[in-house]
Formats: C-alpha cells, sequence, structure tokens
C-alpha cells in the first residue's frame, strides 16, 4: 500500500470502475484482455495521451469513459451517460457492419471504462480470443 494519497484515490477509482462494469455487464468476464480488445484498448488511451480530450469535469482520480467512436475522449459518469443516451449504437466497432444485433461491452483499464459495441459475430471472436 502506496503512503501517497493520490494513490489511494486512483486505487479507489480503479476499483470503482471495476465494480460499475460488473454491475452493469453479467456476460462473460475477462480480465488481462486479448487480442483486439487489448490492442484497441492501448490505441484509445495512446490517442488520449497523445491529444487529450475529456468532458471538463475530470479533476480527482475518478472512474471515467470512452468509446472507439471517440478515440481519446474521456468523459466523466454523467457525462458518459447523457452521450450514450443520444447516440444509436448500431454499428459495430470491430467490423463496421450497422447491424440490429449489435450489444455493449466494456473493459476496463484502471480508472478507464472504455465501452465496446460489437455485434453477435465480433462479440464472439473477441471472446474467443481471450480464451
Amino acid at each position: 500500500m502506496s503512503a501517497d494519497p493520490v494513490d489511494g484515490q486512483i486505487q479507489a477509482a480503479t476499483e470503482h470502475a471495476h465494480r460499475i462494469v460488473t454491475g452493469f455487464y453479467r456476460g462473460p468476464r475477462v480480465l488481462g484482455p486479448r487480442g483486439w480488445v487489448d490492442h484497441m484498448s492501448d490505441v484509445f488511451t495512446t490517442a488520449y495521451h497523445q491529444f487529450p480530450q475529456e468532458c471538463g469535469h475530470l479533476r480527482n482520480p475518478q472512474p471515467v469513459f470512452g468509446t472507439l467512436r471517440e478515440m481519446g475522449f474521456l468523459r466523466c459518469q454523467p457525462c458518459f451517460d447523457a452521450y450514450t443516451e443520444a447516440e444509436t449504437w448500431s454499428t459495430c466497432d470491430r467490423c463496421g457492419a450497422n447491424r440490429g444485433d449489435v450489444s455493449s461491452s466494456a473493459v476496463t483499464r484502471g480508472p478507464l471504462v472504455l465501452m465496446l459495441h460489437l455485434c453477435a459475430s465480433c462479440t464472439a471472436a473477441s471472446l474467443a480470443e481471450q480464451e
């Protein structure tokens, strides 16, 4: 355990992000993602570090939310909730197909909750990469 209070806040935000995802998604859990999911998580965080964009409410360590549709853009939970209500998620993030079978999933990286929108076949392919 670190004596630095900021480290404690980051750890608390990380644990809260995990609880958020666990509460929303009852499907198969992935710990330590591999393949496309891991690659896209890296692409998202790299995009944020190269050109940081955020909602403006991110001041203290807290869970932050992003999507592959807006690579590198971080939002607090209330702003993310408002954003997701306004968007329609019918396009698969992996294959680009615009179909009715797209569902949401998420991966956490520390306090980052990265939302993924995948069609049924890409969900199956992503889960197969995790085995």
